[in-house]
């Protein structure tokens, strides 16, 4: 197996791991977009038990998370942040009106992924990454 099939498969591992090439860029910028699109699924189901409001919550980070997967470029994640901000502001101001919840924690974490998003995508798109990694280059005398 190589590097590029592992890094497929940690999703959190690729969040917090150092952006040196772009196989690393584009796996956190994939992680990120799942990770805000299972939110969003959670919202969705949340939606039809509690608040039909929820489900417009759901559908536009939906909205940010899938155009950042094919497309990897930097209006769709400052989009995806600047959303995340706002769930964030919903999720406080929740917090400090008598209904604290796990929510905030949850959506603190997906602010430092949407953080990250950012940062891949701009590295990614300005071009200063490698193209492959020391480690993922064939040693001379190891077999295929």
């Amino acid at each position: 197996m190589n590097s590029n099939s592992t890094s497929k498969r940690y999703i959190f591992r690729n969040i917090f791991r150092k952006i040196v090439t772009v196989s690393d860029a584009e796996a956190l910028i994939r992680s990120a977009s799942m990770l805000v699109l299972l939110y969003a699924g959670f919202k969705a189901i949340l939606a039809a038990f509690s608040d039909v409001a929820l489900l417009l919550d759901a559908l536009l980070l939906a909205l940010v998370a899938v155009p950042l997967v094919i497309f990897k470029n930097r209006f769709a994640a400052i989009a995806m942040f600047v959303l995340i901000c706002l769930v964030m502001l919903d999720a406080v101001v929740q917090a400090f009106t008598g209904r604290p919840s796990l929510a905030v924690l949850i959506v603190v974490l997906l602010l430092c992924v949407s953080v990250r998003a950012v940062e891949a995508t701009f590295k990614l798109k300005r071009g200063t990454l490698s193209i492959e990694s020391t480690d993922t280059q064939s040693k001379p005398g190891a077999d295929a």
